[in-house]
């Protein structure tokens, strides 16, 4: 369980910071193209505030929760599960602020179909 949530907020930092986040851009798409920097503009500010949102209340339930222990689990402090908001929230900023200054990532190279593990070793 603790390893679902802990995929769950660095995960989707991970997938927003290579465009595999859900989203819908059917109407952005058919804007004129300064209108759609706009948006793509209002969107990355949008998920900035999400981002700043769950470091400093992510923080703030980890800090409420850190003494607090798991039934289960007695050595385990309950802040500890919570961590994950407070990491992936300042993943996401720092992917914001990469998306907003430099641009999207690059794509990742092609593999090779025939021999798929040549390529990590190039």
């Amino acid at each position: 369980m603790l390893l679902t949530i802990v995929l769950t907020f660095i995960g989707a930092a991970s997938c927003y910071r290579r465009g595999l986040h859900m989203n819908v851009g059917f109407f952005v798409g058919m804007l004129p193209a300064r209108l759609r920097r706009a948006a793509d503009l209002l969107v990355e500010m949008l998920m900035a505030l999400m981002a700043l949102f769950m470091v400093i209340w992510g923080s703030k339930l980890v800090d409420a929760t850190w003494h607090n222990t798991i039934a289960d689990f007695p050595f385990l402090s309950v802040g500890v599960t919570y961590l994950p908001i407070p990491i992936g929230g300042a993943l996401l900023m720092m992917f914001v602020i990469e998306r907003v200054t430099i641009g999207p990532p690059p794509e990742p190279a092609d593999v090779d179909v025939e021999h798929p593990a040549a390529a990590a070793f190039e």
